[in-house]
């Protein structure tokens, strides 16, 4: 649920209009409230954490405007240090006594699902005013979107980093993940951030999702991703990716890089998403 301005956390219902409208003003108590957050999270480290998270939990939270200022700083965190934010919204999910917190996770949701369409559609941007005037500026503009790029992919791994995290939390339940993908429309993009995001994303949680999403919803979802493996609209390098997902998937999410690892190593292997011991020959 996602509330109107100052309205408290108690059965309001979300629409279009409440999402897309322009930030509100926080009053000057909120303002004071959110350097107390900032405060309190600034001051968080694995050492501190119970007695920092409590702190946090203690805040007069009430309105749906300081509730997503929250959202917007834990997930700035999450860049930073994945683990420790998402033990946070893990700590913070189990205090369901708070009234704000049932909305905490949808909120914290329609905030990677913006930042990933934000992703494909600053490629957009680049390509409509790459428009270099001479040779000299050609290679300048090149050097700059590569700069540029180089930036964007590290962010794009870093939320898949800390969605990763949450997921692993069982914060992120494999239905309202599943559902996450689909409404995020990653494969109707053609730049190459969001799909190697995707990427990505199912070759860690693709296990996890082949367990608990129901068998013919995967095939569906999977049938459209194999037409885009073929679109020549894509990259080489992408469709690549996309072509070892779905051998991935055959695999039974077994990857062989880490059967090979495996051996180096005689305990186990990382299946992406579980620890699997291997039997001592």
């Amino acid at each position: 649920e996602i509330l109107e301005e100052g309205e408290i956390l108690d059965n309001v219902k979300c629409n279009d209009k409440v999402q897309k409208c322009s930030p509100p003003k926080l009053s000057s108590a909120d303002q004071i409230l959110l350097q107390n957050m900032r405060d309190i999270l600034n001051s968080l480290t694995p050492r501190n954490f119970e007695l920092t998270a409590l702190k946090l939990l203690a805040l007069p939270i009430t309105t749906k405007v300081v509730t997503q200022e929250l959202v917007n700083l834990v997930f700035e965190m999450g860049f930073d240090d994945p683990v420790l934010s998402a033990k946070l919204v893990r700590r913070i999910h189990a205090s369901n006594e708070k009234n704000w917190i049932p909305v905490f996770q949808e909120l914290l949701l329609n905030k990677f699902k913006e930042s990933f369409e934000k992703i494909g559609n600053m490629d957009k941007k680049m390509d409509e005013t790459a428009v270099p005037s001479n040779e000299e500026n050609k290679k300048k503009l090149e050097l700059l979107m590569d700069k540029d790029n180089r930036k964007q992919r590290r962010k794009s791994m870093d939320l898949i980093r800390f969605m990763g995290e949450l997921y692993k939390f069982d914060l992120i339940k494999s239905g309202t993940m599943f559902n996450f993908i689909k409404k995020t429309d990653f494969l109707s993009q053609e730049a190459d951030e969001p799909l190697e995001c995707l990427c990505v994303l199912l070759t860690t949680i693709g296990k996890k999702l082949e367990r608990e999403v129901a068998k013919e919803e995967l095939d569906e979802y999977f049938a459209i991703f194999g037409h885009k493996a073929q679109d020549l609209k894509v990259s080489n390098r992408i469709r690549n990716m996309f072509q070892d997902v779905i051998k991935l998937r055959r695999m039974e999410w077994i990857n062989i890089r880490d059967i090979l690892d495996g051996f180096k190593n005689p305990a186990g292997i990382w299946s992406g998403t579980v620890w699997v011991e291997l039997p001592i020959i």
